[in-house]
């Protein structure tokens, strides 16, 4: 008798930040997770404190896990820098960025290694890791770097180009959305006199006029 297919599903850990002000991103993607099709969370707890011990520990030894899994997703704050909220080691207190990664030596000391007996032996299946964090996906160096470590049996790593956003409603569930974020700099002549004018001319709204007074059509 034919043995049923692998069940191949997803298992996701977050990294639930220490400021109050960015616990409810974090609490609305923990709902889309627990929403998402075959993905299981890990559980919120003192024990899981780093990617390391996520993937070597609790992806081996769990009984809830069930291989062979098929990809893992880690969630955390993030920015288009390359800074990502989420420790990698155990006992990590700085931020998870490319000049960490980078420093860590020897470089098998880098390594977060996932088993390649979790993700099975078809060798056709490909396994990857999917970062939620706001623009991580234009760090692409760090997310080379950071692929590296998962060593071989992880095929590619995934993280969004823009800012990440989760709306979360009990009645209508889980929505997972990302937006544009344009940053314009550049300097401008005569700013101090220039912006006073500008405050002075605008109320509750910005209008076109406002900027035409000041002479500032370039002010954003």
């Amino acid at each position: 008798m034919a043995q049923p297919p692998p069940p191949y599903e997803d298992y996701s850990w977050l990294a639930f930040p220490k400021e109050k002000r960015l616990i409810p991103y974090m609490n609305n993607v923990s709902q889309l997770l627990k929403r998402r099709a075959k993905t299981h969370p890990a559980p919120k707890n003192g024990i899981l404190d780093s990617v390391k011990r996520f993937v070597e520990q609790h992806l081996k030894t769990v009984s809830e896990v069930t291989s062979p899994i098929n990809d893992i997703v880690i969630a955390a704050h993030a920015d288009p820098a390359g800074v990502f909220g989420a420790p990698l080691y155990p006992g990590q207190e700085e931020a998870t960025d490319y000049e960490l990664v980078n420093s860590v030596m020897p470089p098998s000391l880098r390594q977060i290694v996932v088993d390649p007996a979790i993700t099975g032996s078809d060798l056709s299946k490909k396994h990857f890791v999917h970062l939620k964090g706001c623009s991580l996906g234009k760090a692409e160096g760090f997310l080379a770097r950071l692929l590296e470590s998962f060593g071989t049996a992880i095929d590619g790593i995934t993280a969004p180009k823009h800012v990440h956003g989760v709306s979360f409603d009990p009645h209508s569930g889980a929505y997972e959305t990302m937006s544009y974020q344009f940053q314009i700099r550049f300097q401008l002549p005569n700013v101090k006199p220039c912006a006073a004018s500008f405050r002075r001319s605008i109320s509750a709204q910005w209008n076109l006029r406002s900027r035409r007074r000041c002479g500032c059509s370039r002010w954003w």
